[in-house]
């Protein structure tokens, strides 16, 4: 997906902030469990997704 305006950029990066962040407190956690390691797996592949997007949009619209 591209981002087509600022108000998505934020929104984008305003969850990837806070994706990030529950990545670190899970990754923290003393449990383990299948389940637990697809969930940060998920979590992880979202975060890389969404860092993209953020990323091309920001190469997008530098300013020279």
């Amino acid at each position: 997906m591209r981002l087509k305006n600022d108000r998505e950029f934020n929104n984008s990066q305003r969850k990837l902030n806070e994706l990030l962040r529950l990545i670190e407190s899970k990754e923290r956690s003393s449990i383990r469990s299948a389940a637990y390691e697809i969930s940060l797996e998920s979590m992880k592949l979202m975060a890389n997704r969404l860092r993209a997007e953020v990323e091309e949009y920001e190469r997008a619209h530098q300013t020279s």
